[in-house]
């Protein structure tokens, strides 16, 4: 008698659900990459924290011309430069490890199986991820016509990215299955999974980057440039786990259990820019430069829950039990628009030893969303106890069923200025310093109808000296609208200090440091706007019509700072062959080395 009572204390609706989270909308599940809806150039100096500092800080051919297409190169003698180079990725993982799985983490205990809904870090839904490293990265700029007509310009660049990453969960599901619960985190039986075979458990990434430039020497004091970068980007991947019985599947204790996952996305985009730089003096200039990109981004996520338990001996009479499971979730997003921005640029020579550079870029970008989840959820499990004739009886049904569909849109502004110092100290050593600062704005607005209904139902019977049963059926159906508003505005200050040194007319090596401010501001709210909302619990029936709920999460304000270090070994093998080595060390817990590349200049 206690444990029947004890099973239907656990049946009754749990008030912490870690497994369906109606009031979540699609969109939040959505994975966003630095790539996306964003101008890619090749950068030669783009080690992780000093990527964004290198442009308009280093003087290098193909920082200056992704600064303005009109940045023509100056080859002395020469008329063509090649750059390749080798990439090693950073050891830590690619995408941002913002949030916590409590029920993940303490898994092995009862009380997790009840616990807490994942901690999710808000700046997940700004940008979830960063992509590895391209395998390597390949450069030409040439004046066709050669030296001695160097008037007409052209370019072209391109990088691939090829690798495999672990599998890895989205935390921010509407629904998760989770073996021996429903969705009301009833727990219908104990389950047990040994984890005896495993399949693919993999992410594959693979990206084309490229672009192409054209310039022209319009006059002695005017320059112009077209630009064109295209991204086709594609990650998709699956985890498979199944458990089998240990004696094969015919053993009346048998048990198996399915749990498999799939996500496909494909990126692509097309940026086209344009620029004018003028010589405004022998010792001022002056550009800007306008570009507009066009992308799409499409997601996937297939999901497939299946299980099946028997114990005992159907022969005997007592201790049977039986269940069966069933959960499949399919979610697509769709995102579409369009990156309009714009740079002015200046330069100005203080003295033959000192310079002084600054840009101010303003982009903004208009993506339209759409998005639909197919959430199933099926449960079943029937049970009998018969000791010395104390009998008893458990049935158990449930249901899930969660079909919407949204729409919406994200806008982004971004505001990003640095003023850099060159101060060449002696024929052999240079000073470069600057400040660079961002502003980058994302408001996220959607609305998703969704018709949802979850049901439950359980009978218990017993039987000694007098009988007991219990009937418990309890129903939810939902017809509301999901309203989510997202906003993060991001600031990052960052102020890198670079120290050259020529040793000698082969070697050269640069050090630098940047130190790295950034700080968050993000709210988020939803409101549920119920059409219909009806409970039925144990034949008690509850309307209510035409209201709504408001969830709001707190403020968050949140604050980083970082300092890196990156240092540069250049051998000069002959005055055409270049080869550079760039290694970023880490301090951390232990000195290893974060990232390196191995790059190859040669000029003919």
């Amino acid at each position: 008698m206690k444990r029947l009572l004890t099973l239907i204390f656990l049946l009754l609706p749990a008030s912490l659900s870690a497994q369906y989270f109606g009031e979540r909308v699609t969109e939040k599940s959505y994975e966003r990459s630095s790539l996306f809806f964003k101008s890619h150039f090749l950068n030669t100096f783009g080690l992780q924290r000093f990527q964004n500092a290198a442009v308009g800080l280093i003087e290098d051919p193909f920082l200056d011309i992704y600064l303005n297409p009109a940045n023509l190169p100056a080859f002395e003698k020469k008329s063509t430069l090649l750059y390749i180079d080798f990439r090693g990725d950073r050891t830590e993982a690619p995408f941002r490890d913002y949030y916590v799985d409590y029920g993940l983490m303490a898994a092995e205990t009862d009380a997790a199986r009840f616990a807490y809904p994942p901690y999710i870090d808000p700046r997940w839904v700004s940008q979830t991820r960063t992509e590895p490293e391209p395998v390597f990265s390949f450069g030409l700029l040439t004046y066709p016509f050669g030296k001695s007509a160097q008037n007409l310009f052209v370019g072209a660049t391109y990088q691939i990215i090829h690798k495999d990453e672990p599998f890895y969960t989205v935390p921010s599901w509407i629904y998760n299955a989770r073996a021996g619960y429903d969705a009301f985190e009833n727990r219908v039986a104990d389950v047990p999974i040994i984890d005896r075979f495993s399949g693919e458990d993999e992410m594959m990434i693979s990206g084309h980057l490229f672009a192409a430039y054209l310039g022209y020497h319009l006059s002695p004091k005017v320059d112009l440039g077209l630009s064109l970068n295209g991204v086709i980007h594609s990650r998709d991947g699956s985890y498979l786990n199944s458990v089998r019985s240990p004696y094969g599947g015919i053993d009346p204790s048998e048990y198996e259990y399915l749990n498999q996952r799939e996500r496909i996305q494909d990126y692509d985009h097309l940026d086209v820019s344009g620029g004018l730089r003028f010589q405004l003096s022998p010792e001022t200039s002056a550009g800007i430069k306008v570009g507009y990109l066009s992308g799409k981004a499409d997601q996937q996520h297939l999901s497939a829950d299946n299980s099946m338990y028997a114990y005992g001996d159907p022969n005997n009479s007592y201790n049977e039990s039986s269940g069966f499971n069933d959960a499949s979730t399919t979610q697509t997003w769709n995102h579409s628009g369009a990156t309009r921005y714009g740079r002015v640029s200046f330069s100005h020579n203080i003295s033959d030893r000192r310079k002084l550079s600054l840009y101010f870029r303003y982009g903004e970008s208009d993506i339209d969303l759409s998005n639909a989840s197919t959430i199933r959820d099926t449960s079943f499990y029937t049970s009998r106890w018969e000791w010395n004739s104390n009998r008893s009886f458990y049935l158990y049904e449930s249901s899930l069923s969660d079909i919407r569909t949204g729409s919406g849109n994200r806008d982004r502004w971004t505001h990003e200025g640095l003023v850099s110092y060159k101060w060449k100290l002696s024929e052999k050593n240079t000073v470069l310093a600057a400040v660079y600062i961002s502003r980058d704005k994302s408001r996220i607005k959607s609305i998703e109808p969704v018709s949802a209904s979850r049901s439950s139902n359980h009978l218990s019977y017993y039987e000694p000296s007098q009988p007991d049963t219990t009937r418990r059926y309890y129903r939810l159906t939902e017809d509301k609208t999901l309203l989510w508003n997202y906003e993060s505005l991001n600031w990052t200050v960052q102020l890198p200090i670079m120290l050259k040194f020529h040793l000698n007319p082969n070697w050269s090596v640069l050090i630098g440091v940047n130190r790295i401010l950034e700080s968050w501001n993000i709210e988020e709210q939803t409101t549920a706007i119920f059409a219909r909302r009806e409970r039925v619990d144990d034949g008690q029936t509850k309307v209510e019509t035409n209201f709504g709920e408001r969830y709001t999460q707190p403020r968050r304000r949140i604050t980083e700072d970082h300092t890196d270090l990156i240092t540069s070994f250049e051998v000069a093998v002959s005055p055409d062959l270049k080869i550079n080595l760039l290694v970023e060390p880490d301090f951390d817990d232990r000195f290893r080395v974060a990232q390196w590349w191995l790059g190859f200049r040669s000029t003919f």
